[in-house]
């Protein structure tokens, strides 16, 4: 390699940076598949970084059946498991059943401090944490078929299906519905989706409308929708809306119909979304059925949307507002992210699978899921000049080096790099280079001669369980 193509070496624009991929693969075909996008304070050395994202911990198997939601109350974790309610106890492994439901989708679970309300799609029940007891609700005041409920100031809220209105309980008091104890959300007459509660204020989404609502203290209602407070963007999946960031957020519409991921900010809706992403959704098959949690860990608040239908799971990193794709491989191809709910209990942050009772524990001392690969990839934005055919002489991975683990796979890390000259249509083969065996800090990832192109992207994938830290990329081109 001649020392002048050493020597002209220039930072790749984008080289970090979030997913976009553009219909027009040749505008845009940018891919972030489970790297998190890191802002860093020390602008001058590098502003930005790609880090991996955080690996799952394998604890145990809990229960029988598919995880379908956990809950943290007064220091004790609950979880919904097949048909079952009950206790996961303090050594992650034992599970009590409390109670049994009939539903087989989601699983709503609220609490009151003093109670569990669970609701199935079906029907409600409550478990008593002081008794010990689970008891289907009965009151005629609560409306059966209900999903989406939330806690706000000692009442349970729930959404009524199939119309303009929402209902309370009594004061901590699941139990008990009065028939009477109802409002509407009336600015347009669209049926409501979801209620979501947020420093204490009552975000009642409807189909296409969103209105805020807060305690007025009024003891037939309290209640009380806020002046000025509505807005023409729906929820379009009940199951989407989650507190991220100290912020609601979900997959709606605006009055066109036209689908977006919304985050409160302050009392008024911000799209969130990008043109690229909107225009993916847009050709999803179904979204009524997406769902999402809301998650923080290591200071970076994450809003994790996933897509059953379509397989897929989409997140936006509200610390760097950015999306990327958080997904698994199981070659030869991705699929959605395994998590399918989330809390924060007993000193760890703990997920549940979608397809068993397996437990695991969120933690960026895991490189795996479960022993599982976790595959990173980054497409670069497209390189060229002025339709010009660009001799590329000298690629360099900007990236921590020497992470290599103890023993078993990844001693001797690679990262693998391929091309395309087509905007992604087709790609070279892979060429793999080490990263480093432990302690082998000074080691770079080269590649030389790499061809000639007139419009390139890149594309770098790491699949061994080491620490994943990418600071950008350098290019010669002549």
């Amino acid at each position: 390699m001649n020392r002048n193509a050493t020597d002209n070496m220039k930072p790749i624009k984008g080289f970090v940076g979030p997913a976009y991929v553009d219909p027009a693969l040749k505008a845009s075909n940018q891919r972030c598949i489970n790297l998190l996008l890191e802002v860093s304070q020390n602008e001058e050395k590098t502003p930005i970084k790609h880090i991996g994202v955080p690996g799952l911990r394998d604890l145990a198997t809990i229960g029988t059946g598919a995880t379908k939601n956990y809950i943290e109350v007064n220091g004790e974790l609950y979880g919904a498991v097949g048909l079952n309610f009950g206790r996961i106890e303090s050594d992650l492994a034992t599970f009590t059943p409390l109670g049994s439901f009939s539903g087989t989708g989601r699983i709503t679970l609220v609490d009151n401090g003093l109670q569990v309300l669970v609701i199935d799609g079906l029907s409600g029940f409550v478990y008593d944490i002081a008794a010990m007891t689970w008891t289907q609700i009965t009151d005629p005041g609560f409306v059966y078929g209900a999903t989406q409920a939330d806690f706000q100031d000692g009442y349970g809220i729930v959404a009524l299906p199939n119309s303009q209105q929402f209902g309370i309980s009594g004061p901590y008091n699941f139990l008990a519905w009065d028939a009477i104890d109802f409002t509407s959300a009336e600015g347009l007459p669209d049926n409501v989706s979801t209620v979501v509660s947020n420093h204490r204020i009552l975000h009642v989404l409807g189909t296409g409308t969103l209105e805020l609502f807060f305690n007025g203290g009024d003891a037939t209602f309290p209640f009380v929708r806020i002046d000025g407070a509505f807005y023409e963007v729906g929820c379009s999946a009940p199951y989407s809306a989650a507190v991220a960031d100290d912020s609601v957020f979900w997959l709606g519409n605006n009055s066109e119909g036209a689908l977006a991921v919304y985050r409160m900010q302050g009392q008024t809706p911000q799209r969130i979304s990008t043109v690229a992403l909107e225009r993916e959704l847009a050709q999803y098959s179904r979204i009524d059925d997406a769902f999402a949690v809301g998650l923080d860990i290591g200071r970076h608040p994450i809003y994790i949307l996933t897509f059953p239908t379509e397989d897929k799971t989409w997140c936006y990193n509200a610390h760097s507002g950015s999306w990327l794709e958080w997904l698994e491989w199981v070659g030869p191809s991705f699929h959605r992210y395994r998590l399918n709910c989330l809390a924060k209990a007993y000193g760890k942050m703990l997920v549940g699978d979608y397809r068993d009772g397996r437990m695991y524990e969120l933690t960026f001392d895991e490189q795996t899921n479960g022993g599982d690969p976790i595959r990173a990839l980054r497409t670069t934005p497209n390189i060229g000049k002025n339709g010009r055919r660009l001799k590329h002489q000298r690629l360099e991975i900007l990236m921590e080096t020497g992470v290599g683990a103890l023993t078993g796979q990844g001693y001797d890390p690679h990262v693998s790099l391929r091309w395309s000259d087509d905007g992604g249509r087709t790609w070279s083969n892979e060429v793999s280079r080490p990263i480093g065996k432990m302690g082998e800090y000074k080691t770079r990832v080269v590649y030389n001669r790499l061809g000639q192109a007139i419009d390139r992207v890149y594309e770098m994938t790491i699949t061994d369980p080491v620490q994943r830290a990418i600071l950008g990329g350098l290019l010669s081109v002549a």
